[in-house]
């Protein structure tokens, strides 16, 4: 699937997820084969990976620190200029902020305003995803624009442990292309 220049709108939203560190050719992938990328960077996600680097990479970045009062940069105009938006790496933070209606910081507010349809791709340790907490959340999003859409299970470095333990991974770049296609499509 080697499309490129596509001429669709995608609002990738980063989180502080272990997954982040390889997120760089994530981002790549996506600004070669669509024509607009922006990102929205959580705070946590901010600490692990510099704004500067992931500037460097894509159209437009945003953080907390954006003025909602901006015509340019708020929540609404973002979302009416997003044709489908990304979440990846998810945590269960996000997830649960997203479930219950939290909408506390630039992310959830832009995830909460969106009418379009939302990719969700949880990445997390096997414990908190089997969390029954975590599992009603996820099943709350389901039946609406929201779509969760689960990895594999694949062994993994745990920062937490500083060993190798099974995860749900993030899903393969082609296996991104194609499920963010495929969305877009029924979006028509």
């Amino acid at each position: 699937m080697e499309e490129q220049n596509i001429e669709k709108k995608i609002l990738l939203c980063l989180t502080g997820s272990g997954a982040l560190l390889g997120i760089a050719e994530y981002i790549t992938f996506l600004t070669v084969r669509f024509k607009h990328v922006r990102v929205i960077v959580s705070d946590n996600a901010a600490k692990m990976l510099p704004v500067a680097a992931i500037t460097q990479l894509c159209e437009k970045v945003y953080t907390d620190e954006v003025s909602f009062t901006d015509k340019q940069k708020n929540h609404i105009a973002l979302t009416r200029w997003a044709d489908i938006t990304v979440v990846l790496p998810a945590t269960a933070n996000i997830i649960g902020k997203v479930a219950n209606g939290i909408a506390d910081n630039f992310m959830t507010t832009t995830l909460l305003s969106s009418s379009k349809p939302v990719l969700i791709y949880p990445c997390m340790n096997n414990i908190m995803w089997e969390n029954p907490v975590v599992q009603k959340n996820v099943e709350v999003l389901s039946g609406t624009q929201y779509k969760v859409i689960v990895g594999q299970e694949s062994e993994s470095f745990e920062l937490a442990s500083g060993k190798m333990k099974k995860n749900i991974a993030i899903p393969s770049l082609d296996e991104l292309q194609r499920v963010v296609l495929e969305n877009l499509q029924e979006e028509r």
